[in-house]
């Protein structure tokens, strides 16, 4: 709550010129959002997130067996 995060990711992206993909929880979604992020389609995805994307998938399905909630998203962000 005092901008450390936000801090941190601003200045990553600063010294990144290309296009940056992540992984992130669903309920922080908007959060990248505020940083140009967007979610992409496996279709989108470079072949280790497309990967990664398949396994989370299917962790998430167990989980909800379960009763437990948990969605793994693949977010990008074009580069400069």
């Amino acid at each position: 709550g005092q901008g450390v995060g936000s801090s941190l990711v601003r200045e990553l992206l600063a010294t990144e010129g290309e296009s940056v993909n992540l992984t992130c929880a669903d309920r922080v979604e908007g959060y990248y959002m505020i940083f140009g992020f967007r979610r992409v389609e496996p279709t989108e995805m470079p072949p280790y997130f497309r990967r990664l994307s398949r396994l989370t998938r299917f962790l998430s399905a167990v989980l909800r067996v379960f009763g437990l909630h948990w969605r793994i998203l693949v977010m990008a962000r074009p580069g400069t």
